[in-house]
C-alpha cells in the first residue's frame, strides 16, 4: 500500500510541474499577402501551338509580397500547396480544355489573398498515373 501512496504523490507532483505554463503567449503581427500574381506557360516542346504539345503540362508561377505558402487549385479536381509558388501541373482530360487556376497566398495567421486565371491546354491522353506523377 505504501508503494501506491508514493506513486500517487510522485504523479501529483509531476502533474503540478507540467500544468504550470506561461499564459502570456503572443501570436505576433498578422500580415495579409499583397500583390498576388499568377502566370502560366503551357509546355510546348518542339511545337508552335498555343495550347501546347499534347502533354497537358503547364508551368505555373505565383508571386506575392508576404506569403509564407501558396495553395493551388487547378480547376480539374486537384490541388497542391508549396512554399515556392512554382509548380508544374499535368492536365489529363483529352482535347483542348480551359481550366480556372486559383492560387491562395497564405500569410501569417493563415490569412489569405487570392487570384485566378484561365489556362487553355491540350492533352492527347487521359492517364491517371501520369497525372499523379505530373
Amino acid at each position: 500500500m505504501l508503494k501506491y501512496y508514493g506513486l500517487g504523490i510522485s504523479l501529483a507532483v509531476a502533474l503540478a510541474f507540467v500544468g504550470c505554463q506561461d499564459d502570456d503567449a503572443t501570436f505576433g503581427e498578422v500580415k495579409v499577402p499583397t500583390n498576388v500574381t499568377l502566370a502560366a506557360e503551357v509546355v510546348c516542346e518542339g511545337c508552335t501551338e498555343a495550347d501546347g504539345d499534347g502533354s497537358g503540362l503547364v508551368d505555373i508561377l505565383a508571386t506575392s509580397n508576404g506569403a509564407l505558402a501558396y495553395k493551388f487549385d487547378f480547376g480539374d479536381g486537384f490541388t497542391t500547396t508549396n512554399q515556392t509558388g512554382i509548380v508544374t501541373h499535368r492536365f489529363t482530360s483529352v482535347g483542348v480544355n480551359t481550366y480556372t487556376v486559383v492560387v491562395n497566398a497564405v500569410g501569417t495567421g493563415g490569412v489569405q489573398s487570392s487570384t485566378s486565371m484561365n489556362v487553355t491546354v491540350r492533352s492527347d491522353f487521359e492517364d491517371r498515373e501520369a497525372k499523379d506523377k505530373g
